[in-house]
């Protein structure tokens, strides 16, 4: 039976993720076959990993053969065990420069172990591989140089990933360490992308070219555009892809809005997944910064902070390349590009909507869970990819809403669309996520009581607002209702009184300072009647009263948001709040 530690699939399913093998070793035979590689592949086959090691010889003038180039394209790891006669087998050189090829293609994870020898002699081909360059090199023609140069160059870029080096250790634990190392790369659980995703083959080429780090540096990546866009898929697309190549891999999701506290939990989830173990012990993000400078500043890590909205957050999760390993990585996505200016981010990957032809395909995969339409919706399909310009979030959300529905439904749906509006622009270029489902809830809702809107849970067209507060047609239905502040004159002091149920008032205007307070409200307002024990959120920016109204109740209350008011005490005499 496989240990706790053993890998989640078994070498039966090792296909699945696109890969033939988990695990390729490339070694010299003769050194290392019947000693430290065969005891590091017994050690993996037995725990269900599915590695490929030559057993046959084939080295047989020194080209690979057909069968073990496709091995190694089928290959998600790589370990390279460097020995002191590893450099002697054109076999072995030719192996490992197809295996870099992979590396600098695909991404392919490489692992090198320098047993009995020192890096830096695979790396510059001194000792036993200067021996064998020397040797390679005799009597070599035009073709054979360029041939040994590229050995070299294998050789240097391999040298200098993060691997292991057998010193003063028994081998038993060197394999362990090694054995466990494998397992944490490949039970690396992938991030969720939901389905259908469209488009996302360029945006990893894109990216990819942005994250080659050649030097020992640490490089910061900003993916940033507007809501709905598709930053998060894409953030995740390129964290499952290159994840496995670090020493550790952080995917800190929903980092806007997040202050003191939610940092401070961040940076311990950040730690936690890179140390595999339970976070140290610190009270503030600024500790936390010390820990993670601490902590992981020799490590190469892959970080990625999701919808950052704010520069702090940088300044607590992202921090300077000196926090971090040599060859690290930081993606952060934002909708506000001046957060990298200002944060000296210098690779930025602007995300574009998407042209016709993918949004088509993206919407009918939604709509119809196929490539094309339904026969006799092909114009209708046309009609809501053009409403949405290319904007992901829109072609899901509403292919999702339309899917299942008659012909006569969709013309119905894509007519009340058009009419509604983003705030006062009717602009979709202006939309995202939140407008969109939003927008998807506020048709629900409506759909409650078609003919009375006093009989639905939340109120926001203005002219069902004017018509429940001037005719005084408030049930306790409502639980939501949203005032345009030019609406005010049309409330009455017992416009809410049958509200008993209301928990969000917010009366709004983005022109509060252009409205003369003294025309629009009447004197009396102030005495407002209506049930306040179940509200729990109010907003009124410009509110022009010096205090809440008299029977205003707080017990409930989680959010007061009084703008720009003329308040000067929140209440007359005293108010219970527990």
């Amino acid at each position: 039976m496989a240990s706790s530690s053993s890998l989640k699939a078994s070498s039966s399913t090792s296909n699945c993720d696109g890969y033939n093998y988990h695990v390729f070793l490339s070694f010299r035979g003769e050194d290392t076959r019947q000693t430290f590689t065969g005891h590091l592949y017994a050690k993996l086959v037995a725990r269900g990993i599915h590695t490929f090691r030559d057993d046959e010889e084939l080295e047989k003038g020194g080209d690979i053969a057909s069968d073990l180039s496709r091995a190694i394209e089928e290959s998600k790891i790589f370990i390279i065990i460097f020995s002191k006669r590893y450099a002697d087998s054109k076999w072995c050189l030719n192996e490992l420069a197809k295996i870099m090829d992979c590396k600098k293609e695909k991404g392919s994870v490489v692992v090198p172990v320098f047993y009995h020898v020192e890096p830096t002699d695979v790396r510059n081909q001194g000792g036993s591989f200067e021996d064998a360059f020397l040797e390679h090199a005799k009597d070599a023609d035009q073709e054979k140089k360029k041939t040994i140069e590229t050995w070299k160059n294998a050789l240097k870029t391999a040298a200098n990933l993060s691997g292991y080096h057998l010193q003063n250790q028994s081998e038993a634990e060197f394999i362990q360490g090694i054995f466990e190392d494998i397992v944490i790369r490949l039970n690396r659980t992938p991030l969720d992308m939901g389905c259908n995703i469209v488009g996302m083959d360029f945006h990893l080429k894109v990216l990819k070219s942005l994250i080659k780090v050649e030097l020992d540096e640490v490089l910061m990546v900003g993916i940033y555009g507007i809501g709905g866009i598709g930053k998060t898929t894409i953030s995740k697309a390129i964290y499952n892809d290159i994840s496995s190549q670090f020493d550790g891999s952080s995917f800190l999701g929903n980092v806007g809005g997040k202050c003191e506290d939610g940092l401070l939990k961040l940076q311990k989830t950040l730690l936690q997944d890179i140390l595999k173990c339970k976070a140290p012990k610190f009270n503030n993000s600024s500790q936390g910064i010390n820990v993670i400078k601490e902590r992981l500043r020799l490590k190469r890590v892959l970080i990625v902070l999701d919808d950052v909205d704010n520069y702090m957050q940088l300044e607590k999760l992202a921090g300077k390349h000196g926090w971090y390993g040599a060859k690290s990585i930081i993606i952060i996505t934002t909708k506000d590009k001046h957060l990298l200016d200002q944060h000296g981010v210098k690779a930025l990957y602007e995300v574009q909507k998407l042209n016709h032809e993918k949004s088509v395909e993206l919407f009918n995969l939604w709509a119809f869970e196929q490539n094309t339409p339904k026969i006799g919706f092909e114009s209708l399909s046309n009609s809501v990819v053009e409403y949405t310009h290319g904007l992901p979030i829109a072609l899901k959300v509403l292919g999702g809403f339309l899917r299942e529905k008659s012909k006569n439904e969709w013309e119905s749906e894509l007519h009340k669309l058009k009419k509604i509006p983003d705030g006062e622009v009717q602009s979709v270029l202006k939309l995202d996520m939140h407008d969109l489902v939003q927008q998807m809830g506020q048709e629900i809702v409506h759909q409650e009581c078609l003919k009375e809107p006093g009989n639905r849970s939340r109120l926001w067209d203005p002219d069902d607002v004017v018509s429940v507060l001037t005719r005084n047609m408030g049930t306790r239905a409502i639980e939501g209702i949203f005032v345009p502040l030019s609406l005010a004159s049309q409330i009455s002091t017992n416009s809410f009184t049958k509200m008993n149920r209301l928990r969000l008032l917010k009366v709004y205007s983005s022109r509060f300072w252009m409205i003369d307070f003294e025309k629009i409200f009447p004197k009396d307002l102030q005495n407002l009647d209506f049930p306040y024990f179940e509200l729990r959120y109010f907003h009124f920016k410009g509110y022009p009263f010096e205090s809440l109204p008299t029977n205003f109740h707080a017990k409930n209350l989680v959010e007061l948001n009084l703008k720009h008011s003329s308040i000067k005490q929140l209440w007359q005499g005293n108010e219970v709040l527990l």
